[in-house]
């Protein structure tokens, strides 16, 4: 049995340092709870080596890239929104990926897989500031616009910053088991493990990042503000004084996803806030978040967000209540 797994890290300069530190950190303790099977080796590589800039005031010693003479067992990407756009870089980053049994980028850096053709036909995700922009350069990529992280047979990505630990969790519990990525978990004092599927941000968000017309944004804080009620797309209609139809398509256009779609987005944003801070039943929660009952509240949560209303306020929740 192998005593060492090689894991490269591969920085496109400048970067965000956590979104290295932190999967290196999981890692590097991995192997304090690692029994049986082989202990992670981490290298750090650079196109040419020397000190790599990132947004803190800490650069990071890299030494150049070079072909190994087997191969990684995880090669994971670190990078920038405009890693990858000349063909240098491009080249630097095919021949890196193809050194490695298994590949994984974290936040923007699956940008740059995309941009050196690594992804067609892929499933992805980035982080969701950039996923809308990732989807419309490359149609040909399958990008998740609201998940922590994907597996797609052996290529990882994740959303960013804190996502960058939770799928290095991940490896970790494909490498050694569930039992030791949850105890590196519990010591680096973490959740283990937060779905690949859970959201990566509050829902209104994900709306007001894209361009709506002053028509929308007022019905749609309409919506916001009461949510509690019937929002029927009829009642939305007559309220925004248009015909269901014209109101769907106009939904369509600017926040991509019916009417319908949005309120229980909306009515789940509520429900989540009210899970985090309060220690109201599930059963009101329902009722104050527009849901009325229970069960429809757990059936959205489970399909948006992989996790029960009662797990999700285990995690999230400030209430000594459980």
């Amino acid at each position: 049995m192998r005593k060492i797994a090689n894991v490269g890290f591969l920085l496109l300069p400048p970067f965000k340092l956590i979104d290295l530190v932190g999967p290196l950190q999981v890692f590097e303790d991995a192997n304090q709870h690692i029994n049986d099977g082989a202990k992670y080796r981490c290298h750090i590589f650079s196109e040419c080596g020397g000190f790599c800039r990132t947004d803190t005031l800490i650069d990071v010693p890299s030494v150049p890239w070079k072909q190994p003479s087997e191969l990684f067992d995880t090669l994971i990407v670190v990078g920038n929104s405009s890693s990858g756009n000349d063909e240098q870089e491009k080249n630097l980053i095919r021949g890196a990926v193809g050194s490695a049994r298994r590949v994984a980028a974290v936040c923007v850096a699956s940008i740059a897989l995309a941009r050196a053709s690594l992804l067609t036909g892929r499933k992805v995700v980035t982080h969701w500031q950039n996923s809308i922009e990732m989807q419309r350069e490359f149609p040909t990529v399958k990008v998740e616009h609201d998940a922590i992280f994907v597996n797609d047979c052996g290529l990882w990505t994740c959303g960013g910053v804190t996502s960058g630990i939770d799928m290095a969790l991940a490896l970790v519990a494909e490498d050694h088991g569930r039992k030791v990525a949850l105890d590196l978990a519990r010591t680096m004092v973490v959740y283990m493990v937060r779905p690949g599927g859970q959201s990566q941000f509050s829902i209104p968000l994900q709306f007001q990042s894209r361009q709506a017309s002053h028509e929308l944004e007022a019905i749609a804080e309409w919506i916001r503000d009461n949510i509690a009620e019937d929002l029927s797309v009829g009642e939305i209609a007559q309220q925004a004084k248009m015909s269901a139809r014209t109101l769907a398509r106009k939904f369509r256009e600017s926040f991509d996803c019916t009417p319908a779609r949005y309120v229980e987005l909306c009515r789940l944003e509520k429900a989540r806030g009210l899970l985090e801070e309060t220690d109201l039943s599930v059963k009101e929660i329902a009722v104050l978040s527009g849901f009325l009952e229970a069960d429809r509240l757990r059936r959205s949560f489970a399909k948006v967000l992989k996790v029960s209303p009662l797990d999700y306020r285990s995690r999230f929740g400030e209430s000594d209540r459980m």
